[in-house]
């Protein structure tokens, strides 16, 4: 169902004629289509083109991702046209424009070039340091009719990862790992079409069948000991105890700034 009926072409290819009463009826259809995708290349300029048969245009990405829409517009929500095509029946054009409102792009249509990504996407290590947070504390002062407040700063430990070994590196490390997810779109009784994300997985080739859309960001960063998303603020709290707050309180500059809320006279 989810398939498109029509071959890949390209403005050089050769079209079959649609007897009259389909061809009205796909007009209007199509009519609509474009006149909701025009709302997001209002200044995009239109490209000449002399196809007869209901059809949608192969755009890209500056990443050469791409997705077939209706349209004659040199930009669409910005992706640029190609000359590449495919001929489109009514249920094609339902799920294109479903494909576009929600910026979905053909897993085969995109073979190659996810393949391309996916090879550039390397492991890679961080490495987890310490730095000092200043806490401000707010202290309230009122004389009178007139308040205002001052802070005093506590400075306090937390921890994060990074790339960069010249931090206060605390000698833990892990590695840092892509993962992938698509969607699968499915349509109801009554027609309409919803989509439901995948789990993650190591290639977008190794998902299930029936998942055969990615978004445009269809990549997450993962540990790979335990794969789950990365944290950059996991500081343990019983990594510092109290003696050493104390002793990098004598070392830190307490710094204080003082702040008028209101006067009255």
């Amino acid at each position: 169902m989810l398939n498109f009926d029509s071959t890949h072409k390209s403005v050089d290819g050769n079209v079959n004629k649609i007897d009259g009463k389909k061809l009205f009826k796909r007009i209007v259809a199509i009519g609509l289509i474009i006149a909701n995708l025009t709302t997001f290349c209002a200044c995009a300029k239109t490209v000449p083109c002399d196809i007869e048969e209901d059809h949608a245009h192969f755009y890209v990405t500056q990443e050469d991702v791409g997705r077939y829409i209706m349209s004659e517009k040199e930009y669409v929500k910005g992706l640029e046209r190609t000359d590449n095509y495919i001929e489109v029946n009514e249920e094609d054009t339902e799920l294109l424009e479903y494909m576009n409102k929600h910026d979905l792009f053909k897993i085969e249509d995109n073979r190659d070039t996810i393949e391309d990504i996916e090879k550039q996407d390397e492991d890679y290590t961080e490495y987890r340091y310490k730095y000092i947070y200043m806490q401000p504390i707010p202290v309230v002062h009122s004389t009178g009719k007139s308040s205002f407040v001052t802070y005093y700063y506590v400075p306090m430990p937390r921890y994060s990862w990074t790339t960069d070994t010249t931090r206060n590196l605390t000698g833990e490390t892990r590695t840092c790992h892509h993962m992938y997810y698509g969607y699968k779109v499915t349509q109801d009784a009554n027609g309409k079409y919803h989509m439901e994300k995948s789990e993650l997985v190591d290639d977008l080739m190794e998902l299930p069948s029936e998942y055969e859309y990615v978004g445009k960001n269809f990549t997450t960063i993962v540990n790979l000991e335990n794969k789950e998303a990365l944290d950059y603020e996991d500081g343990k709290e019983d990594d510092i105890g109290d003696k050493e707050v104390e002793q990098m309180m004598q070392e830190v500059d307490v710094r204080e700034a003082e702040e008028d809320y209101s006067k009255t006279n």
